[in-house]
């Protein structure tokens, strides 16, 4: 995991990123020098900052920007939008960096995930089935294998279409993967005799997972920041990204600001716990376990009603003259829960509209250190940590390191740019 942070305003923007790394695997080692904050370009203001996963298709996201700065030398863009645009064009054309034997084996790496995911689901709801009634079995398991492939199709379906993959897309991948997918289901599901209908299904659910933003757990985010040539103002774009299929990139848009839209923006990213804590006045589980039990505690009110009476219909006149009342106030108290937060974040991003510029890049550095803070007295994981990397963007000066470390003498190495 990793905390970092944008802080914007008419004059420029700071951003500030944590060094901590986490290793997967038996070990499962935390590092505190991974570099994650990077000029994007020696010859324009536009930075970019990485966090989640470190590799892109096992190459380390720093390989894959630094190339990237030394191939495009000079080349600048009208917009912000520009640099992102031609970021991901550059991975998607780059067969050298990334063959098609390694696209093709993240994708199959993808298959087996979203059937290892379904099934882990399916047996989590069994076990559920299975404690309230009698355990079930033959023509019944079958049926209800298949019922539950198919919400799970429905719940992957919530989620919107990655651009341009529709349906040609999809048509492609079935027929490429068919016999992959078979392979794996046949692996993965080995211990249940499904109906010849749900094996179909099944196949559905893995294409509709790859069409979707419905990313693994810890996907790759990217950070652009800063200014186009012809723009004047500060931007930020965020992105989501989760390997390639064929030549297209698994992305979703996540964030854009514009500062021209608002007197000063402060932006979290990745673990932004004790970030939002501070920005918002009310930690966020606190908030969403509030907004719970204000929820259960109507529904409570409505069942203990119900329960004082035994005539059907006064039992179904007060369900239904008291529980849209109760929804509506449960509601109208967690907006203002939630409000708290947003007139408290409101207040703070009017200071920071008046900030210089050295003020954006102390900002920022000081909420990133108060997520280390926190992790560091607490009992969780310490997945935060390592030098903080800060780095200042306008328009006049460019990209300006505030603080940067490097694994090596700087002095040694004059020729070097991190």
């Amino acid at each position: 995991m990793t905390a970092e942070i944008a802080v914007m305003n008419t004059a420029g923007v700071a951003l500030a990123a944590d060094s901590a790394a986490s290793i997967g695997g038996e070990a499962n080692k935390i590092f505190a020098s991974e570099n994650k904050l990077f000029q994007l370009s020696q010859h324009a203001p536009v930075a970019i900052m990485i966090y989640g996963d470190v590799n892109f298709l096992d190459i380390p996201w720093e390989t894959v920007v630094k190339v990237y700065r030394e191939q495009r030398g000079h080349k600048t863009f009208a917009k912000l939008s520009g640099y992102a645009d031609d970021f991901f064009k550059f991975i998607r054309s780059n067969t050298s960096m990334f063959p098609h034997s390694m696209r093709n084996e993240y994708v199959k790496f993808l298959i087996v995930y979203f059937l290892d995911g379904s099934l882990r689901n399916l047996e989590k709801k069994l076990e559920k089935e299975n404690e309230e009634s009698k355990k079930k079995s033959g023509k019944d398991l079958k049926n209800f294998v298949h019922k539950t492939i198919m919400e799970q199709i429905s719940e992957a379906k919530k989620y919107p279409k990655i651009k341009g993959f529709g349906s040609a897309v999809a048509q492609n991948f079935r027929k490429k993967y068919a016999k992959v997918i078979k392979s794996y289901r046949e692996h993965i599901f080995n211990e249940y005799a499904l109906l010849p209908k749900t094996h179909r299904v099944i196949e559905t659910l893995v294409v509709e997972k790859m069409l979707r933003t419905d990313f693994r757990e810890l996907p790759t985010g990217i950070v652009f920041a800063g200014f186009g040539e012809d723009e004047y103002l500060p931007s930020l774009l965020s992105y989501e990204v989760e390997g390639m299929l064929g030549a297209r990139l698994r992305r979703a848009h996540r964030e854009s600001v514009a500062i021209e839209e608002r007197e000063g923006w402060i932006e979290t990213f990745a673990q932004r716990d004790a970030m939002e804590l501070f920005l918002d006045g009310i930690h966020p589980q606190y908030r969403l376990k509030v907004a719970k039990c204000v929820d259960e505690l109507f529904t409570n009110i409505v069942d203990g009603l119900n329960a004082t009476f035994h005539d059907i219909s006064v039992k179904e006149s007060i369900q239904k003259r008291f529980s849209k009342l109760f929804t509506e106030a449960a509601d109208g108290m967690i907006d203002k829960i939630v409000g708290i937060g947003k007139d408290s974040w409101q207040s703070k991003n009017k200071i920071v509209g008046t900030m210089p510029v050295d003020e954006l890049a102390r900002t920022a550095e000081t909420l990133v250190n108060l997520t280390q803070f926190r992790l560091r007295i607490s009992d969780e994981k310490e997945t935060v940590g390592g030098p903080i990397d800060v780095a200042v963007i306008t328009k006049g000066d460019g990209f300006v390191w505030v603080k940067r470390k490097a694994h090596f003498p700087k002095e040694l190495n004059p020729h070097l740019n991190p």
